[in-house]
């Protein structure tokens, strides 16, 4: 096991979070390291420039991530709005306050040096991800994925990946382990109920970076903020997978 390196803990940010913060929320809110706002899941997308204003007068101290969606990539936009989010993107990033990483998928590269030469002169990094919402990719994509971050200087990637039975996430822990030290951000987990462990101990294999739920559970998988808090804090003394799922089912 590796010695787990300074974590983020990421909460997504809704219409939902945004309209309705109750105690509970706003507790959770505060556990968060990152705040990951989902732009996709906004209908006006007018209000997209000053959403970033809005996550962080909840939590001034989080550090913020902006996300857009495609529906194919698990999000809300329709596939045909591919070609505007370099517009959205770049207006976005001309607000007073902005993200401080843009997290693009893997198969929107066609405007990735266009929104880096944007993102750099705002001082905004881009971290590259991949879902796959089948299974766990294979070695060969998930080199793949590294290759692209590294040719266009991303500061992370992500793969978050579907789990059918224990011991789908192993490849995913050995590429955490493998590649994790050539990136700021790293973020390797299983969705599903057998990949629940796989956010917890991913950060024990080399991964920085993982996401809970502020307020229902979206994911099978998800486990609440709070719920991750608890496990963050045992996770040192884990030795395997294993163990994090047996202290999951005792609380």
């Amino acid at each position: 096991m590796k010695s787990p390196k300074k974590s983020f803990l990421v909460g997504l940010i809704t219409p939902e979070i945004l309209q309705y913060q109750t105690p509970e929320i706003l507790n959770e809110i505060h556990h968060c390291d990152v705040l990951e706002i989902r732009y996709d899941f906004f209908e006006n997308k007018e209000e997209w420039p000053f959403l970033a204003a809005a996550a962080h007068k909840i939590h001034p101290a989080a550090k913020l991530l902006g996300t857009i969606r495609l529906i194919h990539d698990g999000g809300k936009c329709p596939e045909n709005f591919a070609g505007e989010r370099l517009i959205w993107w770049k207006k976005i990033l001309n607000a007073a306050i902005i993200p401080d990483w843009l997290d693009i998928e893997q198969d929107h590269l066609k405007d990735y040096m266009a929104l880096a030469r944007v993102a750099g002169t705002k001082n905004v990094g881009l971290l590259l991800s991949k879902h796959d919402f089948k299974g766990i990719p294979s070695a060969r994509e998930l080199h793949k994925l590294v290759s692209d971050g590294q040719t266009r200087n991303a500061i992370g990637i992500k793969i978050a990946a579907m789990s059918h039975e224990t011991g789908d996430c192993e490849p995913l822990y050995a590429f955490a382990r493998e590649f994790s030290p050539r990136f700021k951000l790293f973020s390797a987990f299983a969705m599903g109920s057998t990949g629940t462990a796989s956010r917890i101990w991913s950060l024990a294999e080399g991964a920085n970076i993982t996401y809970g739920a502020l307020d229902t559970i979206s994911v099978p998988g998800q486990l609440k903020i709070t719920e991750m808090q608890k496990s963050l804090d045992f996770l040192p003394k884990c030795h395997s997978e294993i163990d994090v799922s047996q202290a999951l089912k005792r609380g």
